[in-house]
């Protein structure tokens, strides 16, 4: 069996892993054909390389212990032979090739097994290293691959990983374009490497120099991942170079966006969308750069391009687009003059192709809201935007339960953003909240109105509570009059809902500004009739948050402790896995949210001790009456 697996490596599956006259005739003629076509993830259904490769995976994998020990002799043989030709025109160099690329794709398996791992340094060495100097431009390329694929090994020599490092950066100058190509997708494994990191820093403008370069040469989306990889590695190296690199990065993206309906240019779609991507890394890098967001507002043509992407024609990179508007809009405040401009281009890329999207589109408009709220409430036209769109939603029959709640949080970024100067907006916000509120103790509306909407609704009515007590029940008894009443009872029987601190922090603001407002003249007799039971469930909401949040500080202690002692047990039985790692390897092939905290248990204390104080003279009013 063992004879007749190696007969199976050696003449089955090693040939077709080799180079090929076929291979060399399109490296030489049309090298970005040759890129594209290794990089080809669909074309490799179809590809009898990585069939064979497949298969050689899986037969390490299934018959470990009959079949790697053979093949890697053979292996091994062969790269011996091939070492000891002095002639250059008698070497093998397509074996080699097929050889290397063997090794490499059994190389899970390689680096588990003690026989083998310890030995993989020396293999580099012997076998690969030299190949860096080789004349033949595909060999060049596969040394790069190789140490890709063992850049995580424990190096006994560091010097050696740091030479193999310096080699594969000089093939990012290679000649020919396929070397340099896979020497930059290497380089994405090298940064995995803690022990080059030091290295590295130094040589990142070099890195990005040849990575954009090479972006100009080929539209590649791993090569755009890589310079993703680089940026999110070095963000102190990248940031002074921001300006530039957002340029370069945003030219790349037109110039991929524009070629993408040609057939020669099937990887340009996935590219652009990479740019697109490598720009919100980019800018997560250097947001706490004082001035940076507004040099490149106004140094380089990034809100041009997030405007160009905001028409119809530039649908399909919506997403990607979106993430670096949200990036923006996060990060700044307030938000400059210039980003201002693209509010009502996102409102209006909504309104005409972008509905499905909604829930990438809020995050946006409730930053702009809160973030630039002087200008969003200085003229009527941005209020209206987001007032149009709500009603889209909520007057929408068929409106998804996720379209809603993203519509309520856009209602409550009004509320909570602009104190004072949004009044127009609290009637149609909650008669639209209650609309979809489910009404009565018939469970009526369950099914279109989950909790998770509940929740998102009854946050809409007590922020509208707190933001003006006396107009929101005013917008209740328009709805219908003697409704307040009805609404009253069901938001308080919907508060035993709320699971997050957050939550229950809202409903608490909301409640005590109707304590607030009581005795006011004018005001719907029932809300004083309730205002012993508002004052209980307030109460009772501030002395279940500090309950919880004494739970989450224990849990947080608790699992902060069972990390430590985790990784504590992990140094301690190091050794004995990798004793026990031959044995393991026989049998391959066989929450919540996060809550925030804003208020200290002190001021929670002297908050409950108010509402009490209330409570005695609500109690005692009524006792007297």
């Amino acid at each position: 069996m063992k004879t007749q697996l190696q007969q199976v490596v050696a003449e089955l599956i090693l040939p077709f892993l080799c180079f090929s006259a076929a291979d060399k005739e399109l490296w030489d003629e049309d090298p970005a054909e040759f890129v594209r076509k290794e990089n080809d993830y669909m074309g490799e259904v179809y590809d009898p390389r990585t069939a064979a490769e497949t298969f050689l995976t899986s037969l390490i994998h299934k018959k470990s212990k009959d079949c790697l020990d053979n093949t890697m002799q053979y292996l091994v043989q062969g790269l011996t032979t091939y070492a000891m030709q002095s002639d250059p025109a008698q070497k093998n160099y397509p074996f080699k090739d097929g050889a290397l690329l063997a090794i490499g794709s059994i190389g899970p398996v390689l680096k588990k097994k003690t026989k083998y791992r310890n030995s993989l340094e020396d293999m580099l060495n012997n076998h690969v290293m030299m190949e860096f100097q080789n004349p033949v431009g595909f060999l060049r390329a596969r040394a790069c691959w190789v140490y890709g694929q063992f850049s995580d090994i424990k190096f006994r020599f560091p010097n050696n990983l740091l030479a193999a490092l310096e080699a594969v950066v000089k093939c990012l100058a290679d000649p020919e374009l396929p070397v340099r190509v896979q020497a930059a997708l290497a380089l994405r494994k090298f940064l995995d490497a803690e022990q080059l990191m030091e290295q590295m820093r130094p040589a990142v403008p070099q890195l990005l120099d040849a990575l954009f370069s090479l972006m100009n040469d080929i539209e590649n989306e791993s090569l755009v991942s890589t310079l993703e990889t680089v940026v999110e590695a070095f963000p102190e190296q990248v940031a002074p170079l921001a300006v530039p690199c957002v340029t370069q990065l945003a030219v790349a993206f037109s110039s991929y966006a524009d070629r993408e309906d040609e057939s020669e240019n099937e990887d340009a779609a996935m590219a652009a969308g990479n740019c697109l991507e490598t720009l919100s890394t980019l800018l997560l890098a250097v947001h706490q750069m004082p001035g940076m967001f507004t040099r490149l507002e106004t140094e380089t043509p990034l809100l041009q391009l997030l405007a160009q992407n905001l028409q119809p024609d530039r649908v399909e990179y919506l997403e990607e687009t979106l993430e670096v508007v949200k990036c923006l809009t996060f990060h700044s405040n307030p938000i400059s003059d210039a980003l201002w401009q693209l509010f009502p281009l996102l409102v209006n890329a909504w309104q005409v192709f972008g509905y499905d999207y909604l829930e990438e589109f809020t995050p946006c408009i409730v930053y702009y809201i809160t973030r630039s709220s002087e200008r969003f409430c200085a003229t009527v036209e941005p209020k209206t935007m987001v007032l149009d769109m709500c009603k889209k939603v909520f007057e929408n029959t068929d409106a998804s339960q996720g379209h809603c709640c993203s519509a309520a949080q856009v209602m409550e970024a009004v509320f909570v953003g602009c104190p004072g100067r949004a009044d127009e907006l609290v009637q149609p916000f909650v008669e639209m909240a209650w609309s979809r509120l489910p009404q009565g103790g018939d469970g009526s509306g369950e099914q279109k109105c989950g909790q998770a909407l509940r929740v998102m609704l009854l946050s809409v009515m007590l922020n509208a509570c707190t933001y003006n007590p006396p107009l929101a029940i005013e917008a209740m008894e328009r709805l219908e009059s003697g409704r307040t009443s009805q609404m009253l009872n069901t938001l308080l029987q919907t508060l035993a809902e709320l699971a997050r601190v957050h939550d229950k922090k809202v409903a608490i603001l909301g409640l005590s500004s109707l304590i607030g407002i009581a005795h006011m003249p004018g005001l719907p007799p029932m809300l004083g009739e309730a205002m012993k039971q508002i004052l209980e469930t307030a109460l009772l909401l501030l002395q279940q948050c500090q309950v919880q949040k004494q739970q989450l500080a224990a849990a947080a202690a608790e699992e902060e402790a069972e990390e430590g002692e985790e990784e504590s047990e992990d140094e301690e039985s190091d050794e004995e896995e990798e004793i026990d790692e031959d044995d393991d390897d026989d049998n391959d092939g066989n929450e919540d949210e996060d809550d925030e905290e804003d208020a200290e248990n002190a001021e929670d204390a002297r908050y409950l001790a108010m509402l009490n104080a209330m409570e005695k003279k609500v109690t005692g009013a009524n006792d007297s009456s």
